[in-house]
């Protein structure tokens, strides 16, 4: 308690001292408490469409579209000088598109092309937001020091889980009250937009980065060059390995989340109220194990490598396994779920933070998009290995292969784990 305290402290005196990245943080919270609003309501009007399947389906498909493309998104964003005053304009822009969005969500059932249309704004507008973080991380590196990157990693961390729960929170009360003034929303949204725009205003710290590449014509064969560099800078550092163990992080979370899914619907001893009930109790367990994690530096974590931090975490994984396998009391997964996401929870910004560190300024953009791009893919594998042990066994085996596979990896990883501790110490 008292470190986090401490952590807390630190953070808003460096929040005194530099006033521009409260700004810059005040101006991404208000945007996405509104685009997880928005995004709430999408999927209902969605449901509410003559062909729900079809309309949640595509809401979900387009959803990726952002972040696949991200790297050619960071590519474009290169060639910016004045980040601050693009970022502005953007979020004008975005703002622009959600109240052109609100006429057409006057009338919630929608002909099916307008609806795509509807759902391609809010695609377009996620696209621009990827956009601004490109803008915006360049400038971190500039503006925060590097003995203060893991504080404002953590912090933001959480400030995007707070504001991405508050916006859902939102959108449930408001569609309880209004289940039908979706173009409100709209207009709501945009609001959020504008106010991001305001904050980003208020920065008056220079936000113009010298740019060599400006002049350079946009060519397939130019970004693929960009890509490669950016690669090599994963490459040359030690983000690469640390990369794969994120990415098996998200895969083995993807995987486990799906068939303990499956689990709590066939299982009532796994039910803490009712279906909704649990898999809320189960995501508000994993933010307190999110939010416990960020501040946590306790000497013996940090002296951890990713590798070891992934042993740990498939430890915790395969407690939870046990239980479900065995019909066990939901607070042992409630618990391990706490666990996983306190390591998370630390993770997440320590990679963060290592990677503005360690990147040059010009390349951190790409860098940033292409680890995104990678970690993009790992949660749908997972999904995909839990579906195939589904389709091809009853549950309890699918549970028993799961089990076995994430005792044969963690053995596997803990004995290169101690073969380079011995090569360490040697």
């Amino acid at each position: 308690m008292k470190v986090k305290k401490l952590q807390q402290s630190q953070f808003a005196v460096l929040m005194r001292k530099k006033p521009h990245l409260g700004f810059l943080l005040e101006g991404k919270s208000a945007s996405i408490i509104g685009s997880s609003l928005y995004n709430l309501a999408l999927l209902t009007l969605a449901s509410q469409q003559k062909d729900p399947a079809l309309a949640i389906s595509l809401v979900s498909l387009l959803g990726y579209l952002p972040d696949i493309i991200d790297p050619f998104t960071a590519y474009l964003s290169d060639r910016e000088e004045k980040h601050l005053k693009k970022g502005i304009q953007l979020s004008f822009v975005q703002a622009l598109i959600y109240l052109v969005t609100a006429i057409f969500l006057l009338d919630s059932q929608l002909p099916f092309a307008l609806f795509i249309v509807v759902v391609l704004a809010n695609v377009s507008s996620d696209i621009l937001d990827n956009y601004i973080i490109a803008l915006q991380n360049p400038l971190i590196k500039r503006w925060v020091a590097s003995d203060e990157l893991r504080l404002f990693s953590s912090a933001s961390t959480i400030i995007r889980q707070i504001c991405s729960i508050l916006g859902k929170l939102l959108g449930v009360f408001w569609l309880m009250l209004y289940p039908q003034k979706f173009a409100t929303l709209s207009v709501l949204n945009a609001m959020t937009f504008l106010l991001c725009a305001y904050f980003l205003k208020r920065i008056k710290v220079d936000g113009t980065l010298k740019n060599t590449e400006r002049a350079e014509k946009i060519s397939l064969k130019d970004f693929g060059t960009k890509m490669q560099r950016a690669y090599h800078q994963i490459k040359t550092t030690k983000l690469l390995n640390n990369l794969i163990m994120m990415a098996l992080v998200n895969f083995i979370l993807a995987s486990f989340s799906l068939l303990r899914k499956v689990a709590l619907d066939a299982d009532q001893n796994l039910h803490f109220g009712s279906y909704s009930q649990t898999l809320f109790t189960l995501e508000l367990c994993f933010f307190i194990g999110l939010l416990t994690g960020a501040f946590l530096r306790p000497k013996w974590l940090e002296a951890l490598s990713y590798a070891e931090l992934l042993v740990i975490m498939i430890g915790i994984i395969t407690v939870s396994v046990i239980d479900c396998l065995f019909y066990g009391p939901l607070w042992v997964v409630l618990l391990a779920q706490i666990a996983f996401a306190s390591v998370m929870g630390y993770l997440v910004p320590k990679f963060s933070a290592e990677m503005i560190e360690m990147v040059p300024e010009e390349e951190l953009a790409r860098v940033a998009s292409l680890t995104n791009f990678v970690l993009l893919f790992a949660p749908p594998l997972g999904s995909l290995q839990a579906t195939l042990l589904l389709y091809f066994f009853s549950l309890k085996l699918a549970w028993i292969v799961e089990l076995v596979l994430l005792i044969s990896g963690m053995l596997l990883l803990g004995y290169f784990v101690l073969q380079k501790r011995k090569e360490d110490l040697a």
